[in-house]
């Protein structure tokens, strides 16, 4: 059978992303275009994390971020499917709207499970077996033949969930997102203040001094400057900071 995605293979893309993708980080682009290419008709898609990493180009940990970015500015929601033990097996990704929407405008008739999202896919929703893996075969999966076979999906870190974000300056992505995870390691290494709470505040401060805003790359740097501070006023583990008193100076000698 031929490949319905090799090099003849196309697809559509929405208008809503051709018109912000120049706003967003670029790996969150290149992210969304593989989703948008394993998406069914009901605009879901549930490629493995290799699968993406591999045709967007970019780092695992790079692919995490764009993921955790899309789902927190409001393209995707991520559903976890489990075995029939309960335990985490793989990710639906569910393209939301205005995503979803602008995809199928334009097909005639209306009709969106007649027309799908995309043309290049040669056939109707198929049960089977989508990711070549054993454990599938009880979860009954739908796959369209455009969709590529891939490996066991593997699935973005808790650690990795999107806590806030915050908009960034100059020509990288323009915005960072903090992660629940480095939100545990300036827990770890500020163990003295609230750091969610000092991390909204650096938040607040940013928005309220639009030209003091960072690159994405010098967020870090930031947040760990305002924490630094905030550590230091609220003293070493929540005590007051120690001061060493003045010792009296002897004029006689």
């Amino acid at each position: 059978m031929t490949d319905p995605q090799s090099q003849n293979g196309w697809f559509k893309t929405p208008n809503v992303l051709i018109d912000r993708m120049r706003t967003m980080p670029k790996s969150a682009v290149l992210v969304l275009l593989v989703l948008l290419r394993h998406a069914d008709v009901q605009g879901r898609a549930w490629p493995s994390l290799h699968t993406i990493q591999h045709l967007a180009g970019i780092r695992k940990r790079t692919t995490l971020w764009a993921l955790a970015w899309l789902e927190s500015n409001g393209f995707l929601k991520r559903i976890r499917r489990k075995t029939p033990a309960g335990a985490d097996q793989s990710t639906i990704y569910e393209l939301q709207p205005p995503l979803s929407g602008e995809c199928n405008q334009g097909t005639t008739g209306g009709s969106r499970i007649a027309q799908g999202w995309f043309p290049h896919c040669t056939g109707g929703v198929q049960w089977g077996n989508h990711e070549q893996d054993q454990i599938e075969e009880d979860s009954m999966n739908k796959t369209l033949y455009c969709s590529e076979p891939s490996k066991k999906a593997s699935e973005p870190e808790a650690s990795e969930k999107a806590v806030m974000t915050f908009d960034c300056v100059g020509t990288g992505p323009a915005q960072w997102t903090l992660t629940d995870r480095k939100l545990q390691e300036y827990r770890e290494a500020y163990p003295a203040i609230d750091v969610l709470a000092e991390c909204r505040k650096a938040k607040q401060w940013l928005i309220d001094n639009p030209q003091r805003r960072k690159t994405a790359k010098g967020m870090p740097r930031f947040l760990n400057s305002w924490l630094s501070r905030a550590q230091d006023r609220a003293g070493r583990n929540g005590q007051p900071a120690h001061t060493q008193k003045p010792q009296p100076k002897n004029y006689l000698n």
